[in-house]
Formats: structure tokens, C-alpha cells, sequence
């Protein structure tokens, strides 16, 4: 017989169960995950795609869960590898796009994917959704996106990034981003485009996005913030 996934039957599906919440999968992978979860663990742990595509949408609906000691806080500064690659939430008709700079520990592409999700819409990209844990009845859906035409090309599914200065200086995420903008810099660069091009970056004037912009302004103008040598010796956080 196979061995029970969840702590109790009576428990299954609901919303009120502890077992059954999908941050419970994506912390750790540790005995206790183990002894919740059973082999579902294997499956579900915090380096999977499933556990990734749930933390950037949560990530990016609670920002204040970027506080020090917030989930995400905690899921930032644990996962410091870069053996496991992180997931990306856009990808392109050939494989995932990147949502930041290489070499990002996993805990640093949660940053990226969620700074992506928050201040980034997907025109012309195909949204695919899916149940993060199909064995549970209630299990909430994660979000992808991939290029909206395949026909016979690597087309990329292109995010188009923005921001609203009006509380923005107590935006959690966003003030994470500016402590680390080389997880964000994707984001960022796409911001700094699409408000210059729309004529709505200096709204951002004040704010502390703004004075990052400010900064930094040579690099972000240069358009290639990533692949700059040495560029990360250099920029000047906020």
C-alpha cells in the first residue's frame, strides 16, 4: 500500500489544513517536509518549477513578505546555491527567457521572477496556468507565459514593465530590488525604457527608484546593464 500524502483524510483538500498549504512544500527540503507531505515532497520541493512559479506570484501579491523575517525574506536569504537553476516565468518558443542577470543563487531568482510578475504585463504572450499540486483538491493555480506565436521561430514572449510613483518608496519588493538590482535589473531596465519611451519617467523623480535611475543613469542607458564587465564594482545602490 502506498503511504498516505496527507496527515489525515479528513483534511484533505481544505483550506484550514497546514499540510495542504503550498508554501509548506517550498522552504525546504527537509525530513519535517518529508513526514508532512510524503513523496510528494520529492516533487514539490523548493527548487522545483511548481514551487518557483507559486513563490513569484506570491512574492509578487505580498511584498510585504520581503521584510526582513517575511516568507520570502527567509526563502531569499536560505537558498544561496546556484547549483539549481531558477525558474522563469516568461519564456520564449526555444526555452525560458531570463528574468535577470546570470548567476543568480535560486534565492535571487525568486526576486527576479517576482519583480517581473508585480510591475511587468505580457501583451501578445500565451498565459498558461495549471494546478500547482493536481492531487489536491484545492490547490491554487501557478502562472507562466510563453510566446503567443511558435510558428516556425524562437520568438520571445516580451514583458513590457511599469511602475506608479505614488507609494512606491514603501513597496517592499521594490526596496528589496534596489538592495540587490542585479536580481532586478531586467525589470528595472525594462522600466526605465518603457517610461522614458512613454514620456512618464521623470513622475518617478523623488522616489527612490528614481534617484536609483538617477545614479545610475550611463549604465541604464547603455541598455546592457548585464553583460557590462565589471559593472557590478561599480553601480551605486540607492
Amino acid at each position: 500500500m502506498s503511504r498516505n500524502r496527507y496527515a489525515s483524510i479528513s483534511h484533505f483538500g481544505s483550506n484550514n489544513s497546514l499540510v495542504n498549504n503550498p508554501l509548506t512544500y517550498c522552504m525546504t527540503e527537509s525530513v519535517d517536509n518529508y513526514m508532512s507531505h510524503g513523496t510528494a515532497a520529492e516533487n514539490f520541493g523548493p527548487y522545483s518549477q511548481q514551487c518557483q512559479l507559486l513563490l513569484a506570484e506570491y512574492g509578487a501579491a505580498n511584498p510585504d513578505q520581503w521584510k526582513p523575517g517575511g516568507y520570502m525574506d527567509q526563502y531569499y536569504n536560505l537558498h544561496r546555491g546556484t547549483f539549481y537553476p531558477y525558474v522563469s516565468v516568461v519564456g520564449s518558443c526555444c526555452g525560458p527567457n531570463p528574468v535577470g542577470c546570470e548567476g543568480l543563487t535560486t534565492g535571487q531568482g525568486a526576486l527576479a521572477n517576482s519583480a517581473m510578475r508585480r510591475y511587468c504585463k505580457f501583451p501578445g504572450c500565451k498565459e498558461i496556468k495549471e494546478p500547482f499540486d493536481p492531487n489536491v483538491a484545492n490547490s491554487p493555480y501557478v502562472t507562466y507565459y510563453e510566446a503567443g506565436d511558435c510558428s516556425g521561430t524562437c520568438s520571445p514572449c516580451v514583458p513590457v514593465c511599469s511602475v506608479n510613483a505614488q507609494g512606491l518608496d514603501n513597496d517592499e519588493l521594490m526596496n528589496k530590488c534596489l538592495q540587490d538590482p542585479k536580481s532586478c535589473m531586467l525589470t528595472l531596465q525594462n522600466i526605465y525604457n518603457t517610461m522614458k519611451r512613454n514620456g512618464t519617467l521623470s513622475s518617478l523623480n523623488g522616489t527612490k527608484l528614481g534617484k536609483f535611475y538617477a545614479m545610475n543613469q550611463q549604465m541604464f542607458e547603455k541598455k546592457k546593464p548585464c553583460i557590462t564587465p565589471g559593472v557590478w564594482t561599480g553601480v551605486k545602490k540607492y
